[in-house]
């Protein structure tokens, strides 16, 4: 009884996983996303001591829509940058991030290596212009057959929608990001204080 109730609470926090009929298993660790401070892909890897890389999917200069223009402050039809990429640590995808940027305050960002270094960075140090403060919304969302696809898991897996708005010192917003975080190997923390 005693080892049964060590591995349900194992179980529960994610370390193991219990197979009917094949066993226990190690769990895969999972990605910690802090919620209480903004920081890239990038970041939060290598400071957890994993090596994160990616695929980009698609660069293109868009014109904002209606949605796009209001959340990064814009007119509609004002040119945007959209970048897509799969991130991934130690070789398993982990999230599908889809950024757009206001074009007029990081020109030439689509011709910078978006796959070998941090968005973020880039930002910070080709235009003064890295998010330091963010609104984000969760919502937990089903995979649908491309997402599932590029993220190398079944259609109807759960997945961690994080929509997020940036801006930077000066006030200006200069992302908005729908990711696309896969539920198997993500967790997200954050503080709260009363």
């Amino acid at each position: 009884m005693t080892v049964r109730a060590a591995l349900a609470r194992l179980e529960q926090r994610g370390l193991i996983r219990r197979l009917q009929g094949s066993g226990t298993f190690v769990a895969e660790p999972k990605l910690r996303q802090d919620t209480s401070h903004l920081r890239s892909f990038f970041e939060a890897s290598l400071g957890q001591g994993l090596v994160p890389a990616s695929r980009l999917i698609e660069r293109a200069e868009i014109l904002a829509t209606r949605h796009l223009a209001q959340e990064l402050d814009l007119r509609v039809g004002e040119p945007v940058y959209k970048v897509v990429r799969v991130r991934s640590v130690a070789g398993v995808p982990v999230v599908l991030e889809t950024s757009f940027f206001p074009a007029r305050l990081v020109p030439g960002l689509l011709e910078l290596d978006l796959e070998g270094s941090s968005i973020y960075r880039l930002m910070e140090q080709h235009y003064s212009a890295r998010p330091v403060r963010a609104r984000q919304a969760l919502e937990p969302i089903a995979a649908g057959v491309l997402e599932a696809d590029l993220l190398g898991v079944a259609a109807g897996s759960p997945l961690m929608l994080v929509e997020r708005t940036a801006w930077d010192a000066r006030g200006r917003a200069v992302e908005h990001a729908r990711d696309l975080y896969r539920g198997d190997r993500s967790r997200f923390v954050g503080e709260l204080t009363l």
